[in-house]
C-alpha cells in the first residue's frame, strides 16, 4: 500500500502511461507475449465476434487498439475473409513491431502499424475492436473520454466499437482495491482527478510474478462505463451474457 501513496508512477496521469509502456516492455512480458500472440480469440472473445462482425469485404479496414503483440489481429485474419481485411495494429508494444510486420508478410494480409488511435482518419473503421483491459489503464476519467471519443470518430457511420472493461462492483468490503482506491483519493485531492473506480493492482498474470502495483480503474457499475461511453458520442446497441458490449456512432453525430 506504500507504493501507492508514495511512488512517483502514481503522481499523475503522464507518471501512469509511462509505468505501463515500462512495464509492457520487461523481457518478462514480451516472452509471455510473444507466446501467447498467436493463440486466437478466447471463447468470449470469439463469440462476440461471430455474433458482431459480418463476414469481410475486400480491404475491410478493422482497428485493433491496444494490438500488443497482434493476438486479436491474427486471430481477425483467420476468420472467414478475414485475410482481405485492411488491420491496423493501434498501441503495439514497440519491441514487437518487426515481428508484427514480419508475420504479417509470411501470412499475407494487410497489417497497418499505428502508434495512437488520434492517427486513424475519420470515418475509415468498420470495427474498432478495444482490446481486453486497455480502458482500465486510461487515466484520468477526461482521458479515457477522449480515448473513447477518438475511436468513436474513427467509425464509419455503419461501424462499431467492441470493448470489454473490468467491473468490480462496489461495495468493495473493505478488501485491498478499496484500499487502494482510497489511499489514490487522498493523494490525488489536489488534482480533483480520482473518480470511483480508481484503484491499483499487481500485474495480470504468472508471467511476471512481482509485488509492484500499477494504477487500473474499474468500473464500479455498468452504468458509469455506457455514461463515459454517451459522452464520447457511443450508443450501446447489444452486450453479450459474458461481459462484451457493442457501440456504433451516436445518431447525432453520423
Amino acid at each position: 500500500m506504500t507504493q501507492i501513496f508514495f511512488a512517483s508512477r502514481f503522481s499523475n496521469p503522464e507518471s501512469i502511461e509511462q509505468a505501463w509502456i515500462q512495464r509492457y516492455s520487461d523481457p518478462a512480458e514480451l516472452q509471455f507475449y510473444s507466446d501467447f500472440s498467436q493463440t486466437g480469440f478466447s471463447s468470449a472473445e470469439e463469440k462476440a465476434v461471430q455474433l458482431w462482425v459480418k463476414a469481410f469485404t475486400a480491404a475491410s479496414p478493422i482497428a485493433v487498439v491496444g494490438a500488443g503483440t497482434g493476438r486479436e489481429c491474427w486471430a481477425f485474419c483467420r476468420l472467414p475473409g478475414g485475410r482481405d481485411a485492411e488491420i491496423h495494429a493501434i498501441e503495439a508494444n514497440l519491441d514487437m513491431q518487426k515481428s508484427l510486420h514480419q508475420s504479417a508478410i509470411d501470412q499475407q494480409f494487410s497489417l497497418k502499424l499505428v502508434t495512437n488511435v488520434k492517427e486513424l482518419q475519420k470515418k475509415s473503421m468498420q470495427v474498432v475492436w478495444i482490446s481486453p483491459s486497455i480502458n482500465g489503464h486510461l487515466s484520468p476519467q477526461k482521458a479515457r473520454i477522449e480515448f473513447y471519443q477518438h475511436c468513436v470518430e474513427a467509425l464509419l457511420p455503419e461501424g462499431v466499437i467492441i470493448t470489454s472493461p473490468e467491473f468490480l462492483k462496489r461495495p468493495w468490503s473493505r478488501n485491498f482495491y478499496f484500499w487502494a482506491s482510497l489511499l489514490l483519493r487522498v493523494r490525488w485531492w489536489r488534482q480533483k482527478s480520482w473518480v470511483f473506480g480508481d484503484s491499483a493492482r499487481s500485474f495480470l498474470g504468472r508471467h511476471n510474478p512481482t509485488d509492484e502495483m500499477i494504477y487500473f480503474h474499474f468500473y464500479t457499475e455498468e452504468a458509469s462505463f455506457v455514461h463515459e461511453m454517451s459522452r464520447a458520442g457511443a450508443a450501446l446497441r447489444s452486450q453479450t451474457a459474458d461481459g462484451f458490449y457493442l457501440f456504433e456512432p451516436q445518431q447525432e453525430i453520423r
